[in-house]
């Protein structure tokens, strides 16, 4: 993106507010590409010894728990002696309540392993793709170019197209099953879109950033929004709209994603910082938080009892 490049843009000679807004967007999402990056010169290609692999590839023999610095850790270590209301974080945590991180290699090859193309679908690249349970082989995609697609899998067309909004849709979650959906955007709304009849509800101005994520609570009729604003809130479903924002977190950090249990009394989330917090949904408590390596959170989700990250 050339505009995340210093000095590409000049927000001062930008009138138009809508575009304006985009490229704020686009920019917070992409960051900026620095001038200069190394200062020093790299290291000569043969510096390392011969038959060596540098450290940070290592081998498969030599896959072993890496030494760490945990004072530089704000983990309880009540975290791993119980579950934390049946959030248990053995995939993350030893049992002192330190991290593991254990280098897992596959060394097995894909057999019988066939891809399928489907023509380009979207006019830019696709964000999200979630499953249509009532319809085999088709699913509902969203992309930055604000469509939102349903797609055949097995005859490889696009069944239906509907333009949402002028900007990136980000997230997307069922309301009710393969009927409707909420979709939250770069433009700062959430819309209920429903693709049986085609109808958008009133764009709501959820946040003042773009949303990152959207999940819905069946239990509680609620929708969960966390944004770049640092904040997540929960919305009431009422028909197609949505009612009574109450906010849920203010963080210190931007939010990139969500996960919530099977229970609906777990929420976790991850951060551009690494950072991963679980807070207990209907007590508003912090249950823990954790910094995996500094780095950006992409995904997260519950399995069982354990919460997988991806960053």
């Amino acid at each position: 993106m050339y505009i995340t490049y210093e000095g590409m843009v000049d927000m001062d000679k930008i009138k138009d507010p809508l575009e304006k807004a985009s490229l704020k967007c686009q920019i917070n999402e992409f960051g900026q590409c620095p001038r200069q990056i190394f200062k020093i010169a790299h290291p000569a290609r043969n510096a390392l010894e011969e038959g060596k692999a540098p450290p940070e590839l290592g081998t498969a023999e030599s896959a072993e728990e890496e030494e760490i610095d945990w004072n530089k850790h704000s983990v309880p270590t009540e975290v791993a002696k119980n579950n934390l209301k049946n959030v248990e974080l053995s995939s993350l945590y030893s049992s002192t309540g330190k991290p593991k991180l254990k280098t897992v290699l596959s060394m097995g090859k894909p057999a019988d392993v066939k891809f399928s193309e489907i023509p380009k679908i979207h006019r830019a690249p696709i964000t999200r793709i979630v499953p249509l349970t009532s319809r085999p082989n088709t699913v509902v995609t969203i992309g930055q170019d604000g469509f939102l697609k349903v797609v055949d899998l097995y005859d490889k067309n696009c069944q239906k197209s509907f333009k949402i909004c002028e900007v990136c849709i980000s997230a997307i979650v069922a309301v009710k099953a393969d009927e409707l959906y909420a979709l939250g955007s770069w433009d700062n709304n959430i819309y209920l879109f429903n693709i049986a009849s085609g109808n958008k509800s009133k764009p709501v101005v959820a946040h003042n950033n773009s949303i990152s994520d959207l999940k819905y609570l069946q239990r509680k009729k609620r929708i969960l929004s966390s944004s770049w604003d640092c904040y997540i809130k929960m919305w009431r479903v009422v028909g197609s709209n949505l009612d009574n924002e109450e906010e849920l977190i203010d963080h210190d950090n931007q939010i990139t994603c969500m996960a919530v249990d099977d229970e609906e009394q777990c929420l976790a989330f991850g951060d551009v910082e690494g950072n991963v917090v679980s807070v207990n949904i209907e007590e508003k408590e912090k249950l823990f938080s954790v910094n995996i390596n500094n780095q950006r959170i992409i995904r997260l989700f519950f399995l069982h009892s354990n919460i997988v990250v991806g960053g």
